[in-house]
């Protein structure tokens, strides 16, 4: 529900200075208010998660129980005021809320406040507003480009979120794939679900990783986040190992990231999202997997599960984006020598490939976990274009430089990739971008380490390249 109000005063000031700039919720319920939210204040947020043309989630956490609404409005029209529905923060659900913004128009920037107890109050950095954009509908035509990251250990500061903020074509919305952090929460005493909270927490907001994120992110770009499995739990995670758990992990993950619809505990968290002439496809790789140790080419192991597997192969099928971008934790591309990525689940593997190609073409990968500042490949190793987004900004150092081998280093188990790989030398930073033109798209990572800057980039149109099977001697087929 919601009605318009009488522009605030906050709303006129924070246009004027901000003029020219281009820049039904589980977790909450119908509300009563509630005494304590006269001393309540923001601790955690704002986090913009599930935009659509028309719609949007804002994440927030109180210090105590609480009444929490949002006002919203156009960014160059304050006078058009909106309130969101109130939502009750409760310790059942660590105090986060998910407040929904309904009825917003298409690719229009939104400034919006959190209001707790009726009162306006500031966001945990200082900020009185924070903004974002809708989604561009389908058919909009005008090129847009998105920011990725992977890969963050949460003590380690971020650069990269600065380089993001200031790239001179905003991304649209940033995506975060996987592994914030690597502490492995399954493995932390005592063991219950404050660890994965406390890991939410620091990613957010409360270490270096997350002030970073809160400085130069939150508050300007909508996010998209997936998990992976040393934030899903513990290292190399599949079900059978995550019995003991799972169900802590699916509700903190979904207590603090605002995610549009998702299948939920017990069955994933993927999921599906559009912007402009895109179709995105978040893949859940940890939670339906089975053990990676189980044979080779056994034709029954599967890192999807079934559900998962016909939801991506419907969607496809039914999707009349331009581009078709599926969103995967682990590295796709089949060369490259990781034992808990796609390598090890061939004849899956062979049979999803089989199946996109049956149902549609431009498709992109975009993968994570090889930990290098960045590969790219046109299709010829990893069946299609795929994007190996750097990590963000792991401490450890490699000597030599390389990638994760089947539990070994060595610079051959980071793959073949056609555009080519970089290895960091020292400490690094590093994301990806990718840029859509109508019929075009332009893969790119970034990284800096101590040797200077590195960028490698990829130009794809519409219809270039079929994606095809690599030779038949490296896989599972007879």
């Amino acid at each position: 529900m919601k009605r318009t109000l009488a522009v605030p005063a906050i709303a006129i000031a924070w246009m004027m200075a901000c003029q020219g700039d281009p820049a039904g919720d589980p977790f909450g319920t119908e509300a009563t208010p509630l005494d304590a939210a006269d001393s309540a204040v923001i601790t955690h947020g704002p986090i913009v998660g599930a935009v659509t043309t028309n719609s949007a989630k804002v994440f927030g956490r109180t210090s105590a129980p609480a009444t929490v609404h949002l006002e919203y409005w156009p960014a160059d029209e304050p006078a058009l005021v909106e309130r969101s529905a109130d939502v009750v923060t409760s310790a059942e659900s660590d105090f986060t809320f998910h407040a929904p913004l309904e009825g917003l128009a298409p690719d229009t920037r939104y400034a919006y406040r959190y209001m707790v107890g009726g009162s306006a109050v500031p966001t945990p950095i200082g900020d009185d507003v924070a903004s974002f954009r809708s989604a561009k509908p389908r058919g909009h035509g005008e090129p847009f480009s998105i920011a990725i990251v992977a890969d963050a250990e949460g003590h380690h500061e971020a650069d990269a979120y600065r380089e993001i903020a200031n790239l001179a074509d905003e991304p649209a919305f940033l995506v975060m794939l996987g592994d914030f952090d690597h502490r492995n929460p399954a493995t932390t005493q005592p063991f219950g679900i404050e660890s994965w909270r406390d890991m939410h927490r620091d990613v957010l907001q409360d270490e270096a990783h997350g002030r970073d994120l809160a400085a130069h992110v939150s508050g300007r770009m909508p996010l998209f986040r997936m998990w992976d499995d040393h934030d899903f739990g513990d290292n190399n995670a599949h079900r059978e190992m995550a019995r003991g758990w799972a169900d802590i992990a699916f509700q903190s993950f979904q207590e603090y990231f605002p995610l549009p619809e998702v299948p939920g505990y017990p069955n994933g968290l993927y999921y599906r999202f559009g912007y402009g002439d895109v179709d995105f496809f978040m893949l859940d790789l940890r939670s339906q997997r089975d053990d990676h140790r189980a044979p080779f080419c056994d034709p029954n192991k599967s890192m999807l599960g079934a559900q998962q597997f016909d939801w991506l192969i419907e969607g496809l099928a039914s999707s009349d984006a331009t581009w078709k971008v599926v969103l995967s934790s682990v590295p796709f591309n089949p060369t490259v020598l990781k034992n808990d990525a796609w390598l090890s689940y061939r004849t899956e593997w062979e049979r999803l490939v089989a199946s996109i190609n049956a149902v549609t073409s431009d498709v992109i990968v975009v993968s994570g976990d090889i930990h290098t500042g960045g590969a790219i490949d046109d299709g010829t190793h990893s069946a299609f274009p795929e994007l190996n987004v750097p990590h963000l900004n792991l401490g450890h150092v490699r000597h030599p430089p390389g990638c994760t081998a089947l539990g070994e280093e060595g610079v051959d188990a980071c793959g073949n990739w056609s555009e080519g790989v970089h290895l960091s030398e020292g400490r690094e930073q590093g994301f990806a971008r990718i840029r859509f033109d109508g019929d075009r798209a332009t893969l790119s990572s970034f990284s800096r380490d101590a040797s200077g800057d590195h960028r490698l980039s990829l130009q794809l149109e519409t219809g270039s390249r079929r994606s095809r099977l690599i030779n038949k001697t490296q896989t599972c087929a007879p």
